[in-house]
């Protein structure tokens, strides 16, 4: 048993003749699937039947009979999770038996239990694995690090997005994939329609930055998000507030065109644009403390000229030493909330505003207010 990650890395043998392919993640179920038909050397035969549609003497017939012209099959059985369940006990008869003498592939979304780390010893897995077959994991991709431990970025959603860009020949970093994922979202298929549309976009460059997404992804359906990351990079606590209040209070319309209200979705979209904008004001900052130009260094980040004197005056806004230090590990801790559930999302964005930006307690905000106290003042 392996997990598609490792099947997507080293590919399938060609020999293979008997695969489970399994898992909630239907994108990677396909990505699997796809591995094993391009590893079928010349002249097998693909078939392709719906489990919900199939007979059982029918596939059993089909998998024992060879081709009038002694040729190959393989007979892909998708949407097989019922089928397997209500014919168990024969299909581990006709694999125990031996029976088959064409390839077998068998894709389902539940066929091996949750969480499980290794196969069953008993049942049609167990019968798959004595026949040395092969049964792929596909199940989501976790965006956060193995225990929580390590950069945010550090994730095997953002390694996945590195990869699949790799695939589509473009270089990725993981800082800039994690970006894409909180402002995407963690849907596969979603993820791999806008790396397209960013290898598209960047045409024949090799490298997809924080600001090709920003610029393609994010462009006008995000715009008040990014308002907000600016006005965080630029430490205006007013502005700061009262967009993200704004947020909260009357959604946004994320890349797809849905209107999205649910605040934990709010507050990802918000920490994934602002930690961009901060990384970009940091690199700039660093460049010119071992010597480089603004302009050079604002090249260097690919900020273009018109927008440079918004740069220059989010650089100058963070000189306090650490600052940008302390306000980075409050995206983390913020980060870290909102998956633990340790608060409210808009209480934990108002606590990330006010310990970032000086004065914003002070910031009267009309947007959202009800009376009594405000969010940001709990």
């Amino acid at each position: 048993m392996i997990k598609v990650a490792e099947l997507l890395n080293r590919g399938v043998d060609p020999a293979a003749r008997l695969v489970v392919v399994t898992g909630e993640e239907a994108f990677l179920r396909e990505q699997a699937v796809g591995k094993v038909m391009a590893a079928l050397p010349e002249g097998v035969e693909l078939r392709t039947i719906d489990g919900a549609d199939a007979e059982l003497r029918d596939l059993l017939d089909d998998l024992r009979m060879q081709g009038l012209f002694g040729g190959e099959q393989l007979i892909h059985l998708k949407n097989a999770d019922g089928f397997v369940k209500e014919h168990e006990k024969t299909l581990v008869r006709f694999l125990d038996e031996g029976e088959a003498v064409q390839r077998l592939l068998i894709e389902g979304k539940a066929l091996m239990g949750k969480g499980r780390k290794t196969l069953p010893k008993r049942g049609f897995l167990a019968s798959v694995g004595k026949l040395d077959g092969l049964v792929v994991q596909c199940d989501p991709l976790f965006d956060s690090p193995f225990k929580g431990q390590g950069p945010a970025w550090q994730s095997p959603l953002s390694r996945w997005v590195v990869e699949r860009a790799g695939d589509l020949g473009k270089r990725l970093s993981m800082e800039d994939a994690y970006v894409l994922h909180r402002m995407v979202g963690n849907k596969l298929r979603e993820l791999d329609g806008e790396l397209e549309k960013l290898a598209t976009f960047v045409k024949e460059r090799p490298r997809i930055t924080a600001e090709d997404i920003e610029g393609c992804v994010g462009e006008g359906r995000l715009a008040p998000v990014f308002d907000l990351a600016e006005a965080v990079a630029g430490k205006q606590a007013s502005t700061a507030i009262e967009q993200s209040q704004l947020l909260f209070e009357r959604g946004v319309t994320d890349f797809s065109g849905r209107h999205v209200r649910d605040a934990q979705s709010i507050a990802m979209m918000i920490l994934g644009a602002t930690g961009s904008r901060l990384r970009k004001v940091a690199r700039v900052r660093e460049m010119m403390a071992e010597g480089e130009s603004f302009t050079d260094a604002a090249s260097a980040v690919r900020q273009p000229p018109f927008f440079r004197d918004r740069l220059r005056a989010q650089v100058e806004a963070w000189r306090e030493p650490g600052a940008l230090d302390k306000t980075f590990r409050g995206l983390l801790e913020m980060e870290r909330g909102l998956k633990t559930s340790a608060g409210a999302p808009r209480v934990l964005m108002d606590r990330f505003l006010v310990a970032s930006l000086g004065g914003a307690r002070r910031a009267k905000v009309q947007a959202g207010s009800r009376g009594g106290v405000r969010p940001w003042q709990r």
